[in-house]
C-alpha cells in the first residue's frame, strides 16, 4: 500500500495538484485502499498495476490537472526547437546558392522546399515534443507524435504557404520564423484536439 501511495503523491505533486488536493486525494485513496484491504485486494490489485495511470486518471477526472500547460508547452517547444533549427538550416545552405526567391508556382515545386522542412522543421520538433511530454509522463505522448507526424505534410505546407503570404520585409529569416510559427501553432491546435478527443472517451476509474 506505501509503494502505491508514494506513487501516486509523486505523480499529482509532477502534475501540479495544489497541496490541500493533493491531501484530499491522498485521504480518499487511503480509505479505498483499506477498504479494498477488508475485502481481500491488495493495493495493486486495486488499482490496475498502475498507480500512476490511475492517479493521473483521478487527477484528470477531478479538473485538477491544467493539460493546457502541456498543450502550451508543447507549442513553445516546437516554436523554439522548431526556428533554431531551421536558423542553422539557412545560416549553412541559404548563403551557398539555395534560393527561397519565389513561391513556387507548381505543387511539384513544393516537394524540395517540404522536404527541406521535413528534415529540419518536422524532425527536431517530433524528436523534442515527445521527449518534453515523455519526460512529464504524459500518457499521450506516443499517440500526439504519431498524429502529429500523420499530418504534418499538410501542416508543412500550410505553414510554408503562409510564410510566403506574410513574410514581407526581412526574407529568408523571416521566413524562418513564420514557418516555425505557424507550424507551432497547428501542432499547439493538434495536441489541444488529443487531450479533448482524450478526455470525452476516457470512463473514469473508482
Amino acid at each position: 500500500m506505501t509503494d502505491v501511495i508514494s506513487t501516486c503523491r509523486s505523480t499529482w505533486k509532477r502534475l501540479g495538484v495544489p497541496a490541500q488536493e493533493r491531501a484530499d486525494l491522498e485521504f480518499e485513496l487511503r480509505t479505498n485502499l483499506d477498504a479494498a484491504a477488508s475485502d481481500g485486494m491488495d493495493a495493486t490489485t486495486f488499482v490496475g498495476g498502475d498507480a500512476d495511470g490511475l492517479a493521473r486518471e483521478w487527477a484528470v477526472a477531478r479538473g485538477l490537472v491544467r493539460a493546457r500547460w502541456l498543450v502550451a508547452g508543447s507549442l513553445v517547444t516546437a516554436l523554439v526547437v522548431g526556428y533554431a533549427s531551421l536558423t542553422v538550416f539557412v545560416l549553412l545552405f541559404v548563403g551557398r546558392g539555395y534560393s527561397f526567391a519565389a513561391q513556387p508556382d507548381s505543387p511539384l515545386l513544393w516537394l524540395p522546399l517540404l522536404a527541406d522542412d521535413a528534415a529540419w522543421l518536422l524532425l527536431p520538433v517530433l524528436v523534442s515534443v515527445g521527449l518534453y511530454l515523455r519526460f512529464t509522463h504524459d500518457t499521450l505522448a506516443t499517440r500526439t507524435v504519431v498524429v502529429v507526424l500523420a499530418t504534418s505534410p499538410v501542416a508543412l505546407w500550410l505553414s510554408e504557404l503562409t510564410a510566403f503570404s506574410f513574410q514581407g520585409p526581412g526574407g529568408t529569416p523571416a521566413r524562418s520564423l513564420w514557418v516555425s510559427l505557424v507550424f507551432a501553432l497547428l501542432l499547439g491546435a493538434t495536441r489541444a484536439a488529443i487531450v479533448s478527443t482524450d478526455r470525452r472517451n476516457r470512463p473514469m476509474r473508482n
